[in-house]
């Protein structure tokens, strides 16, 4: 059983499917050199849900970041070259680290830069597959198998785990979101 990681280590993508195995009740069989096709099955249905819920987390709670090295014409960042799938910029600077000004426009970036600098940028992960791993070390297995099942439950139409499952995971993401940041409430006022 694959519980825990050592802090630094990359998450395996078959360690979180066979988190959500145990979780349903069931042997771990994920590292056996051949499935049933009911095993290939779950497999499959578990990772569909899994790129969901990680391409939810990558756009929507934990950014992926990346910078690259970028050339500005016309006043026109070229995204083209961009070693992966851009959703959004965070920053561009020129070669000494100077912030230039940008916009973000549907299709291209727009500065008053012009030159070569660097983008920092959010982007879409890789579809994953059952041999791949997670190097964001903010996550780990029991988070990542939360979402998971609640995704699978949710498609399979079985709403009450799919629920259980989801609040545990937007509580945990949340948690993970905010973690190292001073969070303040405002105090509520109780009427009597």
């Amino acid at each position: 059983s694959c519980k825990g990681r050592i802090l630094g280590d990359v998450m395996k993508v078959k360690d979180i499917i066979g988190v959500c195995v145990e979780k349903m009740g069931k042997e771990n069989f994920v590292d056996n050199l051949t499935y049933s096709t009911e095993e290939q099955a779950l497999i499959d249905g578990l990772l569909r849900a899994l790129n969901v819920i990680y391409r939810e987390v990558s756009t929507e709670y934990l950014p992926q970041l990346k910078t690259d090295e970028v050339t500005v014409a016309d006043g026109v960042v070229d995204i083209a070259h961009l070693s992966e799938t851009i959703l959004y910029p965070v920053k561009l600077t020129d070669k000494n680290g100077v912030k230039c000004k940008m916009k973000n426009c549907v299709t291209k970036i727009e500065t008053d830069f012009s030159g070569v600098g660097m983008l920092t940028y959010s982007y879409l992960p890789d579809t994953l597959k059952i041999n791949d791993e997670i190097d964001d070390l903010r996550l780990n297995l029991n988070v990542m198998a939360d979402g998971t099942l609640s995704e699978y439950y949710f498609a399979d139409k079985v709403f009450d785990l799919a629920n259980a499952y989801d609040t545990k995971f937007r509580s945990s993401i949340s948690t993970l979101r905010y973690k190292g940041r001073e969070i303040i409430l405002k105090e509520r006022r109780w009427s009597v």
